[in-house]
């Protein structure tokens, strides 16, 4: 196997590394304050394999190599929604034709001026919201106040406390809760609507009985080819996921 250092050049600007197993590229390149390894542990993991345990970046790479050599080429391309964040000018830039539905990170705005970019968005898409956790529960209470209880598909980690979302009564998705091992209870939850699964991130797909949705990590092109080949591996395509960053 070849491993070949790189760089990626998005958001997260930062050193990954393409594997070469058989012909087929794949990427391992930890997240920065997200992974708890980094590439130099990865790129010394790749070089002892096998290893009684796999970093979750050096797993998805290793994954996407065996998943490409046993499944073909995905036969259509997977259902995605649009990524939109920033102010509302530029999330209203982002916007772009052939999406139906679209998540929104509103974690950083101010009440009204979310209230206002959710009413306009909601005329176009049906819509995901991304909260991260940052509102307090007032502020979250007071923004669900001015939409219908079915307004969205579903909000990801929108209470500061995952434990008060046995009492949330809108639809949400797990995140970060996930990522940290203390969804238990909540993912059996009747309004817990999907888990919010990143590969880079997590390494191996839960056994969870609910929607699982691909989201990157801020992976080059290779690693986000292979985030389709995913949906399509793991008889996922019935959901929209976020393949694109």
């Amino acid at each position: 196997m070849k491993i070949t250092p790189f760089m990626i050049e998005n958001r997260f600007a930062r050193k990954g590394l393409l594997i070469d197993y058989a012909g087929v590229q794949a990427e391992v390149s930890p997240l920065p304050g997200y992974s708890h390894e980094t590439v130099d542990q990865a790129y010394v993991q790749l070089q002892n394999l096998p290893a009684s345990v796999l970093y979750p970046s050096v797993y998805f790479g290793l994954q996407s190599v065996r998943l490409a050599l046993t499944h073909p080429e995905p036969p259509f391309r997977a259902k995605r929604h649009l990524f939109l964040y920033g102010t509302p000018e530029e999330i209203r830039a982002r916007i772009r034709p052939g999406y139906d539905t679209a998540k929104v990170k509103i974690s950083h705005l101010g009440l009204e001026e979310a209230i206002d970019i959710v009413r306009e968005l909601r005329s176009r898409f049906r819509l995901r919201l991304d909260f991260n956790r940052n509102w307090p529960k007032e502020k979250v209470i007071a923004f669900f106040s001015h939409f219908p209880k079915d307004a969205f598909d579903y909000s990801e980690e929108p209470l500061p406390d995952p434990a008060d979302l046995v009492h949330f009564p809108h639809a949400f998705a797990l995140d970060e809760t996930l990522r940290e091992q203390k969804a238990g209870h909540l993912i059996a939850l009747e309004n817990c609507r999907a888990l919010i699964f990143k590969p880079t991130l997590q390494g191996r797909l839960p056994p969870y009985n609910k929607p699982i949705i691909l989201s990157p990590s801020y992976e080059g092109p290779v690693g986000l080819a292979h985030l389709e080949r995913w949906v399509h591996a793991y008889n996922l395509t019935d959901y929209c996921h976020g393949l694109e960053i």
